[in-house]
């Protein structure tokens, strides 16, 4: 359950990728990784900290994104069940 986390924030980038890949699967999580990579690329690059604080939001978004294009295809009109 999604909606009911707690001690999330305290994960780090390896349990926030399980999560990623338990949700959905490898190839997902894979793209976590990269992602949260890049933003640690660009911290050290730029000298600037706290981008990679986004590793909570950015699990829990990635993990709801199915849950979203699902809704969003029962809700539209304009598909066609066969």
């Amino acid at each position: 359950m999604i909606g009911g986390e707690t001690g999330v924030a305290t994960l780090g980038l390896e349990e926030h990728a399980g999560l990623v890949a338990a949700y959905q699967n490898d190839a997902w999580a894979a793209r976590y990784r990269s992602a949260m990579a890049r933003l640690a690329a660009a911290e050290a690059a730029t000298g600037v900290s706290g981008l990679t604080d986004g590793l909570p939001v950015l699990s829990r978004l990635m993990r709801y994104k199915d849950e979203y294009e699902v809704a969003r295809l029962m809700t539209d009109r304009t598909s066609t069940t066969g």
